[in-house]
C-alpha cells in the first residue's frame, strides 16, 4: 500500500519515510539511502531522516559522510534525544 502511494505521488514524504525505514530493517540499503535521501531533499527539517540517512552512510561504508551527518544532528538543538543519540555514535564510531 504504502509503495503505492510513492507511485502515485513520488513526493509523499511520509510514504518514502516509511518505505526506508522497511528497507533499512531488512538490510536493504542502497534502497534505503535512495528513500531518505530523497525525504531529506523534500523536507531538510526531519531531523530523525537525516539520522537514518547517517546510519546508512555508515553501514555503506561512507563513514565521513555520515560522521559530518552526524555532527550536525548533535549541534542541533530542537531534539535533544537524538542530539545525544548522535554524540554517543559519534563518541563510538
Amino acid at each position: 500500500k504504502i509503495r503505492e502511494v510513492t507511485e502515485i505521488n513520488p513526493n509523499n514524504v511520509e510514504a518514502s519515510f516509511h518505505l526506508g525505514v522497511f528497507s533499512f530493517d531488512t538490510g536493504q540499503f542502497e534502497k534505503a539511502e535512495s528513500r531518505f535521501e530523497k525525504v531529506v531533499e523534500l523536507d531538510p527539517s526531519s531531523l530523525i531522516s537525516q539520522y537514518y540517512l547517517a546510519l546508512i552512510k555508515k553501514e555503506l561504508g561512507d563513514s565521513q559522510a555520515s560522521k559530518d551527518i552526524m555532527a550536525q544532528l548533535a549541534r542541533q538543538e530542537q531534539d535533544s534525544i537524538l542530539a545525544e543519540r548522535a554524540r554517543v555514535f559519534l563518541e563510538n564510531n
